[in-house]
This record gives C-alpha cells, sequence and structure tokens, in this order.
C-alpha cells in the first residue's frame, strides 16, 4: 500500500507531514512519534519520538531523536543530542548541526552500539549510563563518565 502526501493521526504514528511511506519507509516533515512499528528505513527532518520500533537498515534524521526500547541498524543524525534507552544500534554517525558545537550521544538502561560512533565535525562526546556499552570505537570524540 503506497500513501503520499497526508495526515497522520494513529495510535502508532503521528506526524505533522508524512511525505512518502509504504509498508517498508517512511518519510517524514515534522515532529513524528512511533511506537511499535518495524520498518526497512526512517527519514525524519524534525523531532522523532520512537518506542519499541525496528528499523532493519537505515534511519536518517535530521532533528533530535528519543528512543526507547528500539533496534537499529545505521543511524545518521543531524543534532546537538542523540539519547537512547534500551536501544540496539550498529553504528551511529553523528552529522553536524546548526546548535552547539559540541554534539553528545547519551546511552541509558543497557543501550549498546555494535560498531563506532563516529562525529563528523570531530567534536563529539559519548556518556554511558546504567550498563550501555560500545563494542566499536569512537571516532572524532571522547568517552565521558
Amino acid at each position: 500500500m503506497l500513501l503520499r502526501y497526508f495526515r497522520v493521526a494513529l495510535l502508532s504514528l503521528t506526524a505533522m507531514n508524512v511525505l512518502y511511506t509504504t509498508e517498508s519507509f517512511i518519510s517524514a516533515q515534522g515532529t513524528l512519534e512511533l511506537k511499535g512499528i518495524k520498518l526497512d528505513n526512517l527519514e525524519v527532518n524534525g523531532a522523532a519520538k520512537l518506542t519499541d520500533v525496528v528499523i532493519s537498515k537505515e534511519t536518517e534524521v535530521n532533528g533530535s531523536l528519543r528512543a526507547n526500547d528500539c533496534t537499529f541498524d545505521d543511524i545518521s543524525i543531524a543534532t546537538d543530542i542523540l539519547e537512547l534507552k534500551h536501544c540496539s544500534v550498529s553504528k551511529i554517525i553523528m552529522r553536524p548541526s546548526s546548535g552547539t558545537l559540541i554534539q553528545k550521544v547519551i546511552l541509558r538502561q543497557g543501550s549498546s552500539v555494535k560498531g563506532n560512533i563516529e562525529f563528523t565535525t570531530g567534536t563529539g562526546e559519548v556518556y554511558f549510563y546504567d550498563s550501555s556499552i560500545i563494542e566499536g570505537n569512537i571516532l572524532n570524540g571522547k568517552r565521558m563518565q
């Protein structure tokens, strides 16, 4: 089922403007909230709040992302702060944002990153709480306690 240029107001999905969607891909402009959904790809220009979401391929966000109980393959994001709670991620790429000079990744409640966390601006900090881990490296940033 292919839907284009519509407004959504469902318990599992709310967005100001969903530009394009299929059963496995969502592209949204504005605020997006997803709960209990599985996708291949997600693209958001705006704020995203995700709960119990599985994204098997790429996640690209230009804006804030707060995720709880989610599984991601790759996250590419332009934001000042990325916060993950009880999430699993293959790798994270922090792209430049228009905000602060130092970008932050906050991992909480046993979140895990299997690969690298890369800050393309060269000024990043990664905070680990509640047994969160990274199996790869932090590139162009540093680990904070």
